[in-house]
């Protein structure tokens, strides 16, 4: 089954009423409740049951503008946060091979990061009743009413068809510490190609109808006998190496995602020569290269110059990055790689959200340490430390992360290959290899 991931012109004509920079200037005035340890007043009539005040309000035309704004603009790091979360706890799945557990708990990693981009974009999704905030004290309802799942897929996919899509990533995503928009900048003719390249997003692997219809691989975890039909089974190793695959693709730089990051610079390239110019790269490398030579010449290191563009020209590391590989790929849910597509596909979702985020704080002239009331708290709810340390240390325990990452990688080369051997060799590794709540950390300004 396909699902719907048309937005009727009703909604998108309010759709495009929502305004990112009432989220920034509402975001900001969220601080007068941070002092008190909290995200939203204490007279909020949208702090607790949400859905069922907002169906009361709006039966007596009393939704409260304000209110509603704020909580939409709390949303989106949490709802972030949150995506991380599910997608920890789908990596536990993997590590013990409950693969269906692993496609439930990834949709759902996929569902809330997309909220959070939503959100950052002024776009608050309430369980069919769905509002854009179009100033810091009002809002507008979408209508006609559409349910969450169906709702959120539309109107991600407009957005990603949106000169705001290309707006998110060419700010935010940030390969040696440049914008992905400063990059084209520098190459006459291409400083406008992302902003009408509808299918942008698509090529990264993010084909949103996909990431849309994995709500029915969902579905058949959720609701169906998991074991009636025994399938193939993935090697042990290889779910390992998929684990440690993935958490480098997640290794954090001052700016966002170091490896992510030069990796889209690359599949962004591409991409624009071929909008640009009507050539694929291998079709015309030497206009390729010109390309890549016209870019790089932002980086004072001759050396760091030659490393990109052999990096960029696929000379060095060729293929694209295994989370890019299995997010393009839609093989049938008793494929035992399946979930393995999902958790990437979320993983690159949830990086997208981060992203989102990250520029939101910044804007909002915000970082961590503002919001220590709640990462503290959040990092020993889940027991990834008992005394959390300081805002701009957290990037460092990534050097723990790192640690558990070569025991993995020692296992995978080694002569053990079941999961209670994995288990037992490395127990660290088994546990601290979920805490993914630790990237939506890094992904925020210290």
């Amino acid at each position: 089954m396909t699902a719907n991931i048309q937005a009727t012109a009703a909604q998108i004509s309010v759709l495009a009423q929502a305004d990112p920079n009432s989220v920034v200037e509402t975001f900001r005035r969220l601080g007068r409740y941070r002092g008190e340890g909290r995200w939203l007043a204490k007279a909020n009539v949208y702090g607790t049951d949400t859905v069922d005040r907002i169906r009361t309000d709006r039966q007596g035309n009393q939704i409260n503008g304000k209110h509603l704004a704020e909580y939409i603009s709390a949303s989106t790091v949490l709802h972030m946060a949150d995506g991380w979360g599910f997608l920890g706890r789908a990596m536990q799945a993997h590590l013990i091979g409950d693969y269906a557990v692993a496609r439930h708990l990834s949709y759902y990693a996929e569902l809330r990061a997309a909220m959070s981009i939503l959100a950052c974009n002024g776009v608050g999704v309430f369980s069919g009743w769905n509002y854009v905030l179009t100033g810091p004290r009002s809002v507008v309802e979408v209508a006609p009413k559409s349910p969450t799942h169906q709702f959120t897929w539309a109107a991600l996919h407009w957005w990603a068809q949106s000169q705001g899509s290309w707006k998110l990533i060419g700010d935010s995503v940030r390969p040696y510490g440049v914008p992905v928009g400063d990059w084209l900048s520098l190459a006459p003719g291409y400083s406008a190609w992302g902003a009408v390249a509808s299918d942008w997003v698509t090529s990264l692997g993010l084909d949103i109808q996909r990431v849309a219809d994995d709500q029915e691989s969902r579905n058949i975890a959720s609701y169906r006998p998991n074991r009636l039909i025994v399938g193939k089974k993935a090697s042990e190793r290889d779910d390992v190496s998929f684990a440690v695959d993935l958490w480098r693709s997640l290794e954090p730089s001052v700016t966002g995602f170091s490896l992510l990051d030069i990796h889209i610079l690359r599949i962004t390239l591409e991409r624009a020569l071929e909008g640009v110019e009507g050539k694929k790269p291998r079709n015309a490398p030497a206009d390729f290269e010109h390309l890549v030579d016209t870019v790089i010449g932002q980086l004072s290191d001759e050396s760091a110059q030659q490393r990109v563009k052999k990096f960029l020209l696929r000379k060095t590391e060729s293929e694209d990055h295994p989370v890019f590989a299995y997010a393009a790929l839609d093989t049938e849910a008793t494929d035992p790689q399946h979930h393995l597509q999902l958790m990437s596909r979320s993983a690159l979702l949830l990086a997208l959200a981060t992203s989102s985020c990250r520029l939101l704080v910044e804007r909002a002239g915000l970082s961590l340490r503002d919001h220590e009331f709640w990462w503290n708290a959040l990092g020993a709810d889940r027991g990834i430390w008992t005394t959390a340390p300081p805002s701009e240390d957290l990037r460092d325990l990534w050097e723990d992360i790192n640690v558990e990452l070569e025991d993995a990688e020692s296992w995978v080369a080694g002569g053990a290959s079941t999961r209670v051997d994995f288990i037992e060799a490395c127990p660290r590794a088994f546990s601290r290899l979920s805490y993914f709540e630790l990237v939506a950390l890094w992904g925020i300004p210290a």
